[in-house]
């Protein structure tokens, strides 16, 4: 191992090692006369403290271990680590020896490390590693930064590298950023810290940090890296953010930069937010940046931003944003929101707002919202409250909510308050859950609760809790729970989850339980979980135990997970093991995964698996992912690649993918790679997919694309779909893209449908729609219905079996 001395950290260590000891109650660190520095306890109080965790709930004592492992001395760590490790449930217990590394890597990283390197279980040994690496960042990170470099290449490395840089970023986004350049895995697979990176790097100088993004190539990685620049130059100078965002070429960065700066501006400035959406093409003031804008507005100035959202026009942005209003508005005076929702027409959704407004009153006065949810209608809406306020109930009255759950009859809205008092009562007080949910009456609901409580005993005492599970009755209640001790009881002692769940009776509940266990044992001892999966016997669990092994195994050593499924036979196990590796060996090597997907034997699989890391290759790196593509000899594999590397390149850069595929020659592979680019473009920039797939000639491709086009877009803006269908000329891709779009009105409204069905040019395909909206619009609003069926064109006897229904 490297060399990691500290100074800085050893000065810090004889700091502590000398500061005064506290004389304070046990399990309460107390704070130093005046300093405001926090005591050191002695041994004898740190035990006595993790003593009395046990009585603490699991909240309680996830609060308490940041306080005391603040008050353990340097030299005392060891001993307090084996504590720690005798403590339940394992969640806990990870947690606690996480806290006790990173404490201890800030004096001895040394040491800290080799304790880390012994932790049992791959998964929770190399999470222990990580945590020392972060500490160790902080005090000198040149030399972490030089272990993590001599790491052997794979997932571990990858993750170290990116928690080096999280820890580099906030002081060095340069060196973070250099850092992730220089690894051998696609600056993709890093994505995560882009936002911390460049957030830093625009709080610096925003203007070198956007024109650093500017050399970046198109992905996820230099989208996150766009947001954090326009969120953190929006809050300091939101004039420049603008100018800059405007001058990004259109496309989906430009979009994401948009909504970013608007939500930073709502918060400083909403009235200058909405006037700037007022100023885009409504294409561009997505529905989610009205609702942004009214939320932020309603919390400083409730009147302006009901006002403002009111003279919106109909929209589910403007849903939303009435919807924010009013959660806003329940915040300060729930009364008057609760009257102002009850008074609007049910066609603007007020029904839909009730449940929500009902939640956020219940948290602050749940009395009043009880009181109001009581004096509702009858209905869905009032259901829909009631279940709301349940777990708030369920807290502050649990005998209330239990008295009121006897008084329900059967149904969806007993279910749900079940669930609810359940999952409430259960984490603040298990044996008093316990015993209420033995009350019950034999059934579904009683079977239900006993699951849940179940559940959330199993981390204390997995052993009681499986004899209760074992208990219930047969049934989806009593598989979920076994399945949840073994979850549960494998965090803690492995080999016991594995001894019990292995003399299960086979059935359904023993391989659920067998599948969550073998999950615990690939993490952590992947090699020993192949060999258990292969020796099962053939069938449905042995396959999917295999390829539960080779995810975990690709994870922390990608090469020998590739070669023990190399080595499988071929067969529906191998193929699967081969799916749940995809993904990191995409990451690790693309060129490496594409190649042994053309190995496969010509098919289904090898279609499907091509296409896949062809495609998730693209979404990283278009240009070499298309090249490959490109360079296979002409035929199934060819067309597939390619079109799926073009829709991967068309979820970031969809004019760059277009104009690549424009540029290609006539055929079958340009038709299905450019159907792949319109369906991927139409997702993020509907308009500019529609104006560039009305150049595609009549045929398949431009009717596919119409069809894709319009189903994406209509939910978005129906409004605008029915523009462009207006002004696209006569033809059988016209006639599909307005069966599409009929298709998407008929089920909210029948009547707008039935004026555009009539629009369609092929007889056959007119009176199916005629069909399905008068059907529709029948069940709806039987008069006007009937009255359009009269007159609309529709041989009588198909009228006739549509009137002859009740």
């Amino acid at each position: 191992m490297l060399s990691r001395s500290n100074p800085a950290a050893e000065r810090r260590s004889a700091e502590l090692e000398s500061r005064p000891q506290s004389a304070g109650p046990v399990g309460a660190p107390a704070t130093a006369a005046g300093g405001g520095k926090t005591n050191i306890l002695s041994l004898e109080e740190v035990r006595a403290a993790i003593q009395t965790l046990g009585n603490r709930t699991l909240r309680q004592r996830y609060d308490a271990v940041n306080e005391l492992v603040a008050c353990v001395a340097p030299a005392d760590l060891p001993q307090v680590l084996a504590w720690a490790e005798k403590t339940t449930p394992g969640e806990f217990r990870t947690a606690f020896r996480d806290a006790l590394l990173e404490r201890w890597a800030e004096t001895d990283v040394n040491a800290a490390m080799a304790y880390a390197e012994k932790v049992p279980g791959a998964q929770n040994r190399q999470q222990a590693m990580l945590k020392v690496l972060a500490s160790w960042a902080q005090q000198d990170a040149a030399s972490a930064v030089a272990w993590v470099r001599q790491l052997p290449s794979g997932p571990f490395q990858d993750h170290a590298v990116q928690t080096l840089a999280f820890a580099l970023a906030p002081k060095d986004p340069g060196m973070a950023l250099a850092l992730i350049e220089s690894s051998s895995s696609a600056r993709e697979r890093f994505r995560d810290v882009a936002n911390s990176i460049f957030d830093a790097w625009a709080e610096m100088d925003p203007k070198a940090a956007a024109a650093k993004v500017s050399k970046l190539p198109p992905g996820g990685f230099r989208q996150q890296a766009l947001q954090a620049i326009a969120s953190r130059w929006s809050g300091s100078d939101p004039v420049a953010a603008l100018a800059w965002a405007k001058s990004l070429p259109e496309g989906v960065e430009k979009q994401q930069a948009f909504h970013t700066i608007v939500y930073q501006l709502a918060n400083s400035d909403p009235r200058a937010a909405a006037d700037f959406l007022s100023s885009l093409p409504r294409k561009r003031a997505g529905e989610d940046m009205l609702g942004t804008v009214a939320s932020a507005w309603a919390a400083t100035d409730l009147g302006a931003a009901l006002e403002w959202t009111k003279a919106l026009p109909e929209s589910s942005g403007k849903q939303q944003a009435l919807r924010n209003v009013i959660m806003q508005w329940a915040n300060s005076d729930p009364k008057a929101a609760a009257d102002f929702v009850t008074a609007m027409p049910a066609k603007q959704g007020g029904n839909n707002m009730i449940p929500h407004l009902a939640t956020v009153w219940a948290s602050r006065d749940f009395a009043g919202a009880w009181e109001w949810v009581q004096t509702l209608p009858q209905g869905q809406a009032r259901q829909a409250a009631i279940m709301s306020v349940s777990y708030q109930w369920a807290q502050n009255d649990p005998q209330g909510a239990m008295s009121y759950l006897q008084t329900l009859p059967a149904g969806n809205l007993r279910n749900g308050m079940v669930q609810n008092i359940a999952q409430q009562l259960s984490a603040e007080n298990p044996e008093a859950a316990l015993t209420w949910a033995q009350s019950l009456p034999p059934g579904p609901n009683r079977n239900q609760a006993l699951q849940m409580v179940i559940s959330q005993s199993a981390g204390t005492d997995p052993e009681a809790a499986a004899k209760l599970a074992l208990a219930l009755p047969t049934g989806r209640e009593r598989n979920q729970a076994i399945a949840d001790v073994a979850n549960r009881w494998a965090q803690e002692d492995l080999t016991s989850a594995k001894n019990w769940v292995e003399q299960l009776p086979e059935g359904p509940a023993k391989q659920n339980a067998l599948q969550t266990v073998h999950g615990h044992f690939a993490q952590a001892d992947p090699k020993a979980a192949a060999e258990y999966a292969l020796s099962l016997p053939g069938g449905p669990l042995r396959t999917q135990l295999i390829g539960q092994t080779a995810s975990s195994w690709a994870e922390m050593d990608l090469p020998a997970a590739i070669a023990w499924m190399q080595q499988l036979p071929e067969n529906e196990a191998r193929l699967n093991a081969l799916g749940q590796m995809q993904n990191e060996w995409v990451n690790a090597d693309p060129q490496g995964a594409a190649a042994f997907a053309l190995s496969l034997k010509p098919g289904t699989q090898q279609t499907e698996m091509l296409n896949n890391v062809v495609r998730q290759w693209a979404d990283t790196d278009p240009q070499a992912a298309v090249k490959w593509a490109g360079s296979l000899p002409p035929g199934e594999a060819h067309t597939a690649a390619l079109a799926s590397a073009c829709a991967g390149w068309a979820q970031n850069s969809p004019r760059e993918a277009a104009n690549f595929v424009a540029g290609l020659p006539g055929g079958e592979p340009q038709k299905l790679a450019a159907q792949s680019v319109t369906a991927s473009w139409a997702q993020v920039e509907p308009d500019a997919a529609a104006a560039w797939a009305i150049n595609f000639p009549e045929g398949d491709l431009r009717r596919n694309a119409f069809q894709d086009i319009v189903n994406t877009w209509a939910p978005q803006d129906s409004a605008a779909v029915g523009k462009w269908l207006q002004a696209l000329p006569a033809g059988p891709s016209r006639d599909s893209a307005v069966g599409a779009y009929v298709i998407h009105l008929t089920e909210s409204a029948p009547d707008l449908a039935a004026s555009w069905v009539e629009h369609i040019a092929d007889p056959n395909s007119r009176f199916s729609q005629i069909e399905n909206v008068a059907a529709r619009w029948l069940e709806s609003d039987r008069a006007p219905a009937e009255a359009w069926l009269a007159k609309v064109d529709l041989p009588t006897e198909r009228k006739q079996r549509l009137l002859a229904k009740p």
